[in-house]
């Protein structure tokens, strides 16, 4: 009904502890912390300014030997990123700056790596939430709930 309202021109305030619902409903958001508003932004916007890192994890096949080894391989290749073993099949990559896989991948494929996934990890409104406020949402749950 309120996302109904709102796409018919109706402006709507929503109040929420839910950042999920805040998300799916809202064109733009803002976080209050002590009754003062400290953010507001379209979700797009908010998430997009918080990219301080760029993440791609990289699942692998699992019949690699050493995974911690071969991050360090990655590491040592391309000095611009920052490579760690998540577990035995999935590799994290970080960088400061956006990742261009395909040389990752090319290099990769020399060592004889099949690589079964590669997904790009973008901040969550969570994350966002969390990076403006301070608050950790599952303590904020927790206040709520002795209430």
């Amino acid at each position: 009904m309120i996302k109904n309202l709102n796409q018919k021109g109706t402006t709507v305030f929503l109040t929420t502890h839910y950042i999920e619902e805040a998300e799916r409903l809202c064109d733009r958001i803002a976080f209050l912390n002590r009754g003062k508003i400290i953010k507001i932004d379209t979700i797009n916007n908010l998430i997009n300014e918080s990219k301080d890192k760029h993440i791609i994890e990289v699942v692998i096949d699992n019949n690699i030997s050493d995974i911690v080894q071969l991050s360090e391989k990655l590491n040592k290749k391309f000095s611009y990123i920052s490579c760690s073993s998540k577990n035995d099949n999935t590799i994290k990559i970080i960088s400061v700056k956006p990742i261009d896989i395909s040389p990752i991948v090319h290099f990769l494929s020399l060592e004889n790596i099949f690589i079964i996934e590669a997904k790009l990890h973008r901040p969550s409104l969570e994350d966002v939430f969390v990076k403006w406020t301070g608050i950790e949402i599952d303590l904020m749950m927790k206040e709520k709930e002795k209430k």
